[in-house]
């Protein structure tokens, strides 16, 4: 993520964010694939 390195102070809660985004999408993602 070269955006949040340029950004400085701010891209530390922006990759937080980011993290916590990640693994709300890993945990949901299988229970939206199970019907395929």
């Amino acid at each position: 993520m070269s955006y949040a390195t340029r950004l400085g102070p701010v891209a530390a809660p922006l990759r937080e964010a980011d993290q916590a985004t990640g693994e709300k999408i890993i945990t949901v993602l299988p229970a939206a694939l199970a019907p395929f």
